[in-house]
């Protein structure tokens, strides 16, 4: 039987270097997250395919990309555990909606909603095409510090946005509210002071009780 994990989490939490260890400590397939499915694609950088938007109607272009992108990822690990590969999904649907939120505190505004009207689309769509939810959900979080550490190490073109406190904790507001109401087999780690080893011993820990 194979799996699909699905990793989640607020921005720099360790989500990717989670999916990476998990690919090459156990063998699992990466369905990366949305902007590098673009980049793979179109064999080009994510900030020249969807450009940081600078007003509402250029948020909500990039949220619908975004969602089409989403299903095309659950499409793909569906596929692929269908066929024997275990699968790890490097962030989900719902990154979308926190970052909406998360934005309301910055001059992107008014977007938040709209993300939870395509939310309900994506989930009408997954189901009408029997797509299986992840068989576990990872969420990461890490307090204001090591995020703060982990964004300054990074060239985010809305640095400025993602290092304001208020920014991280409407992230994580919205991603541990979503991940209390999912009914699905789910686990919280707090990635603040653990390694990266660490980190994945703790999801081993959860892959293997299920």
């Amino acid at each position: 039987m194979a799996y699909r994990i699905q990793v989640d989490g607020i921005s720099n939490s360790g989500k990717t270097t989670l999916c990476n260890n998990l690919s090459k400590q156990l063998g699992y397939k990466i369905v990366p997250e949305s902007i590098r499915y673009l980049e793979n694609r179109l064999n080009e950088k994510g900030d020249n395919i969807l450009y940081v938007p600078k007003n509402i109607q250029e948020e909500l272009r990039n949220q619908e990309i975004l969602f089409d992108l989403e299903f095309d990822k659950w499409f793909d690990a569906n596929y692929f555990a269908d066929h024997g590969q275990n699968v790890v999904i490097d962030k989900s649907p719902y990154s979308i909606v926190a970052t909406a939120f998360a934005f309301e505190s910055s001059n992107i505004s008014g977007t938040y909603n709209k993300s939870l009207e395509f939310l309900d689309d994506f989930i009408e769509k997954a189901k009408r095409y029997k797509l299986y939810s992840p068989d576990l959900l990872l969420l990461l979080k890490a307090d204001s510090s090591a995020s703060s550490k982990r964004n300054l190490e990074r060239n985010h073109h809305l640095l400025s946005v993602w290092t304001q406190e208020s920014t991280r904790q409407k992230q994580e507001e919205i991603l541990e509210k979503e991940f209390q109401e999912l009914d699905m087999k789910k686990a919280l780690i707090d990635t603040s002071n653990l390694s990266p080893r660490d980190v994945y011993d703790e999801a081993l820990k959860q892959i293997t009780s299920l």
